[in-house]
């Protein structure tokens, strides 16, 4: 049971788990089906062709959003690298923030910096962005997008991507029966958004809406809309949580306690972690039916029928892997600026578009400290 895919497994790889849980999973096909993307043209994300070394890295790029029609439902609101070392047999997930500014190739000539979080959407919108290349366009195009920026900063290939809609979290950790989750510290949080509320006045005239709008902005507007919150609280402690707890827990941003980017990306994978725990002490070929089914339509992904295959294949040799997390921050590779249109976003310290800061951070938290050398004894 813990294979590398289990080992990576988190809220957003959950489907490839119960796959490689069952060795019966080949009769599944006609599911699979349904949430496999085929690949686009030139797009390289298919079965890749051997490499000289069978053991080097590559990431398996993991993709959290809402996926509704709403603003900004597929922009990344989770972007983390699944770093897979066969040789060592780790697995390493890096949080990506998405407010690293990044450029983009809005066309076949042309590139714009954006945040991180945007590669999803540009690769999925092919009508705002008709002059792509072809690999970023269609139901992968967005996939594929993102995991061609990640791989340029860490310079390391992306194989596949997995993306999961917020409904197919709350789904996939239902299913399951909840996860028990470590909260290590006490937080509130009084503007977690409420669904289908963005726009509700809270009993407000348009004369006092408009008032408001003309003097005020941001947070500071919407602070005066309180109707379109819920009031979170989650306390120091051992927490069951069902689905939607989870998610909010994992998505929380305005707590004072505990409320930065930074901070949610270790919530979330305290989840990860919890998830797959419950996924071990379950054996998950009971549930595997009714959790694939359980996704269709809220989950995309490039991994190949075949590659699920060779994953399985490989079951009782992938049961070693050990698994570790580093998050990117101000503290160690990241630095906070603005852009010119005064956005708030993330840069290397080692300047725009060089990623030089983030590759030496991670190669030092991935190299093994060295034991030091024993002195020699000397006689008289």
């Amino acid at each position: 049971m813990r294979t590398k895919v289990i080992i990576v497994a988190s809220f957003l790889v959950l489907f490839v788990v119960g796959f490689v849980a069952s060795a019966t999973y080949l009769t599944f096909r006609h599911t699979i089906s349904q949430v496999i993307v085929t690949q686009n043209p030139g797009s390289g994300a298919a079965t890749p062709s051997p490499t000289p070394d069978p053991l080097a890295q590559y990431g398996v790029l993991l993709l959290g959003l809402r996926g509704d029609d709403s603003q900004g439902g597929f922009l990344t609101d989770t972007i983390i690298l699944a770093l897979v070392d066969p040789r060592l047999q780790k697995v390493t997930l890096i949080s990506i923030p998405r407010d690293l500014w990044v450029p983009l190739p809005i066309s076949t000539t042309q590139k714009e910096h954006t945040k991180i979080n945007a590669a999803y959407v540009i690769g999925l919108d092919d009508k705002k962005y008709p002059q792509k290349e072809a690999k970023y366009t269609g139901a992968a195009g967005g996939g594929t997008l993102a995991k061609d920026i990640v791989s340029e900063i860490f310079g390391v290939p992306v194989r596949y991507f997995i993306s999961l809609d917020f409904e197919g979290f709350e789904k996939s950790i239902d299913i399951l029966g909840g996860v028990d989750v470590t909260v290590t510290k006490s937080f509130e949080d009084p503007y977690y958004p409420l669904p289908d509320k963005e726009t509700d006045s809270c009993g407000k005239s348009d004369e006092e809406i408009k008032a408001l709008t003309a003097t005020e902005s941001g947070d500071i507007l919407e602070h005066n809309f309180m109707c379109r919150y819920e009031n979170l609280v989650f306390n120091k402690g051992l927490v069951h949580m069902d689905g939607v707890t989870a998610l909010k827990f994992a998505r929380s941003r305005h707590s004072l306690e505990d409320g930065s980017d930074f901070a949610r990306s270790n919530r979330q994978k305290q989840v990860i972690l919890a998830v797959k725990d419950k996924v071990l002490q379950l054996g998950f070929v009971t549930r595997a039916i009714p959790f694939i089914q359980s996704l269709s339509g809220d989950l995309r992904t490039d991994i190949p029928f075949e590659v699920m295959q060779q994953y399985a294949a490989q079951v009782s040799q992938l049961k070693n892997y050990t698994t570790s997390s580093i998050a990117l921050s101000i503290d160690n590779a990241l630095e906070q600026t603005y852009s010119a249109d005064r956005q708030y976003i993330l840069v290397p310290k080692t300047g725009l578009d060089n990623w030089g800061s983030i590759r030496d951070y991670v190669h030092s938290q991935l190299s093994p400290t060295p034991s030091p050398t024993p002195k020699p004894v000397t006689t008289k």
